[in-house]
C-alpha cells in the first residue's frame, strides 16, 4: 500500500509537470504567433494601386526614360536628343564646368539639357513634356531658360559669325543667307 501511495503521489507529480511544461510550451507558441503576426503587419508593403506614392512613381518614369534615352542604344539617343551619347555628356559637362550650371535637388543636369534638347530639335511642347516628365510648366520653363542663358554665354565657342571680306556669290538663291 505504502509502494501504491507513493506510485500514485509520482505519477500526480509527473502529470503536474507535464501539464506545466504543456502550459509553457502553448504560452511560447502564442507568443510566437503573435510576434510574427505583428512583424507581418508592420513590415507588409501596402498592396493595389497604392503601392507606391504618386512621387516615386514620378521619380522612377522619370529615371527610366531618361536612361533609356541618353544611356540606351546610340541610335535612340541620337533620335531623341540629336547628339550622339558622348556629344551629350560632354555638352552636359561643358555647361557644368563653363557656366556653372547644377543639378538641383529634384532635377539633374541631363534632365534639364534632355529637356531642352527635345523642344529644341524637335519643336515639341512644353505641355507635352509636362505629360511624359510629370514636372510643371514652371519647372520646365525655368530649367529651359537656365539652359538656353547657358548656352548664350558660350556663344563665342558655338556661333562663328560671317567673314566681311568674303564675296557673296552671284545666284539668285544665295540673298536668303
Amino acid at each position: 500500500t505504502s509502494d501504491q501511495v507513493d506510485m500514485i503521489s509520482y505519477i500526480t507529480e509527473e502529470n503536474k509537470r507535464r501539464k506545466r511544461k504543456r502550459i509553457i510550451l502553448i504560452e511560447l507558441y502564442f507568443e510566437s504567433v503573435l510576434l510574427g503576426m505583428a512583424y507581418l503587419i508592420s513590415h507588409r508593403a501596402p498592396r493595389g494601386i497604392g503601392s507606391f506614392s504618386d512621387d516615386e512613381h514620378k521619380y522612377t518614369l522619370r529615371k527610366y526614360l531618361l536612361k533609356d534615352m541618353y544611356d540606351g542604344s546610340e541610335a535612340a539617343c541620337y533620335d531623341q536628343l540629336r547628339l550622339t551619347k558622348r556629344n551629350f555628356h560632354d555638352f552636359c559637362t561643358m555647361l557644368c564646368e563653363r557656366c556653372g550650371l547644377s543639378s538641383s535637388v529634384y532635377v539633374t543636369v541631363e534632365e534639364k539639357v534632355a529637356m531642352f534638347l527635345l523642344v529644341a530639335g524637335h519643336g515639341l511642347k512644353m505641355k507635352l513634356l509636362r505629360g511624359t516628365y510629370k514636372r510643371s510648366l514652371g519647372t520646365i520653363s525655368t530649367h529651359f531658360s537656365a539652359i538656353l542663358r547657358a548656352i548664350l554665354s558660350m556663344h563665342g565657342e558655338f556661333i562663328k559669325l560671317p567673314d566681311a571680306n568674303v564675296q557673296s556669290p552671284n545666284d539668285y538663291k544665295w540673298k536668303w543667307f
